[in-house]
């Protein structure tokens, strides 16, 4: 889940350069099956695209890389075929581009864990990636099941959905996915990605007041940072 922490956007980049090597090192030791070298290239990209909000839902990099470690060390305890290690390892994969092998790696951690973190989220993004349209329209039940109130896990089934030429299929996705929206911005109203979403999909229903509204909040919580939907 997005949580965007406004006031984390003035932070000097020396700043968060100084605490994400030091952290850096943390994660590395952490991940002990991974020769050294391997580990922190590996981890770099991961936080690049932390970063870019593509792999994690929390732009706050501290927090980012803390929780990271902890869900590495967590892996650890439970053993190389822990699904939070499938997990991080299905990303790997897709970082590399290999959106296939990323797909059957996530679904293995996910029969055994249905509501393991941004698994669906990696499965969606994966199977779209590869092309996969209909399977990602497939797993949308069990995805908003399971992951439903995690906004991300809707980002790829609606893309899907609009690469298929589902038209009425996505008109009546959008008012579940609105409701998602709303949901997630009562807890964290300072999301402006959620709320640039949210205005979207208010304007596929004509609803431009409302949808002029959020755009002008997005706005104004984050009026240097481009925010979209992406796969």
């Amino acid at each position: 889940m997005s949580d965007v922490n406004v006031s984390a956007e003035a932070t000097p980049v020396t700043t968060e350069a100084a605490v994400a090597g030091g952290l850096l090192d943390q994660v590395v030791a952490a991940t002990k099956q991974t020769e050294p070298d391997r580990a922190q290239d590996l981890v770099k990209t991961l936080v690049e695209q932390a970063l870019a909000g593509t792999v994690t839902f929390d732009r706050n990099l501290p927090r980012t890389i803390d929780r990271a470690i902890a869900a590495t060390q967590k892996a650890s305890a439970h053993g190389h075929e822990a699904p939070e290690i499938q997990c991080a390892e299905a990303w790997v994969l897709f970082a590399e581009g290999r959106y296939d092998a990323a797909a059957d790696k996530i679904r293995l951690a996910l029969g055994r864990a249905p509501d393991l973190d941004g698994g669906y989220y990696l499965l969606g993004r994966a199977l779209f990636s590869a092309g996969r349209y209909q399977e990602v329209a497939d797993i949308m039940e069990d995805a908003l099941a399971h992951a439903g109130e995690n906004y991300n896990t809707t980002i790829p089934i609606h893309n899907s959905l609009g690469a298929l030429g589902k038209t009425d299929a996505l008109k009546n996705y959008i008012h579940r996915e609105i409701a998602i929206y709303e949901e997630h911005l009562k807890k964290v109203p300072e999301d402006a990605r959620a709320r640039v979403l949210l205005a979207a999909d208010y304007a596929k229903q004509d609803r431009f007041e409302e949808a002029k509204r959020e755009a002008d909040m997005a706005m104004i919580l984050r009026p240097c940072c481009p925010c979209g939907r992406y796969s």
